[in-house]
């Protein structure tokens, strides 16, 4: 079943930058995963914590390979392939996809592009994008994505990593807020929100009882496959451990929509092998941090 947009519908996304699409998954195709992260919140032990500042952690597992089970299918199945080309304008290939657990009390994450760092694995530019997949509500209250609508079209800010970067970059971010405002995507389970590798977005502070859990799953365009020996020191990005074959152009392996109702998968998330972060970088960079293994969130 391939997803086609409406020619409104992608000018709206060419335009702001982000669009919202309600039903990408029927609730009951996740409702197993839904299920898993009760049972077993940190994934199997795969879920680390992912600091860039001085907000609370957000547990983050990712992957670039995907696997036989539910969570290697979600990025690949031929809807997430339709939609996520016909944005690109081009065949879109899988650059990488994790789940975010944000647990209450986490605050607000900051405010970043994702090509600030994609662009440091050697990309010639922008077309790039990711779907942010809601697994369980994502509300305001519980700290739902929040995009600055139009900022990708000012172009690619540099991350706020060394020292006096901050001021500039908060200076343009805060001059693209108030031009532009602030919109909270609230999503239902299954809902996804498309958008630009260069739209400014953040989290909100989960300030509920429960977990917020979404799916990122972004997508290079063929034509922008990294350029060889372009990719530069990422200190945003590092952390993640990806290597340049793993960003190199791979054909996407399409499987067809109804593999997820009909239970064509292996496992929820045991087929799939999540990266291993690197925890041994120096304080300026984005770091991963090691969690307890035993369950210990809602």
């Amino acid at each position: 079943m391939a997803m086609r947009f409406s020619p409104e519908q992608l000018s709206d996304y060419n335009d702001k930058g982000f669009l919202i699409v309600r039903g990408v998954f029927d609730s009951l195709e996740l409702e197993p995963l839904q299920t898993a992260l009760e049972n077993d919140p940190t994934v199997g032990g795969a879920l680390y914590g992912m600091t860039g500042d001085t907000s609370s952690l957000q547990h983050v597992c990712f992957w670039t390979d995907c696997g036989d089970d539910l969570v290697g299918t979600i990025p690949r199945v031929e809807r997430m392939a339709t939609a996520t080309t016909s944005l690109l304008g081009d065949e879109s290939y899988h650059w990488h996809s994790k789940l975010v657990v944000k647990p209450p009390g986490s605050t607000r994450g900051r405010w970043h592009q994702d090509f600030g760092s994609w662009y440091d694995d050697g990309v010639p530019g922008p077309n790039m994008l990711t779907a942010g997949v809601a697994v369980t509500e994502s509300t305001q209250q519980n700290g739902c994505t929040m995009v600055v609508p139009y900022s990708h079209k000012r172009g690619r800010l540099n991350p706020p990593q060394q020292k006096g970067e901050e001021t500039v970059f908060n200076a343009r971010r805060d001059f693209a807020i108030k031009e532009h405002g602030i919109v909270h995507c609230e999503l239902h389970p299954g809902d996804a929100v498309f958008f630009h590798a260069n739209l400014l977005h953040a989290s909100g502070s989960n300030e509920s009882s429960r977990d917020r859990v979404v799916m990122f799953c972004s997508y290079n365009a063929r034509s922008n496959a990294p350029i060889t020996n372009a990719a530069s020191t990422n200190e945003a990005g590092a952390y993640m451990n990806i290597t340049k074959a793993e960003r190199a152009y791979r054909p996407l392996d399409v499987v067809e929509d109804d593999s997820i109702s009909r239970g064509a998968y292996r496992s929820l998330y045991n087929d799939t092998i999540f990266k291993t972060p690197k925890f041994d970088l120096p304080s300026n960079y984005t770091r991963a941090v090691a969690l307890p293994t035993e369950p210990t969130m809602s």
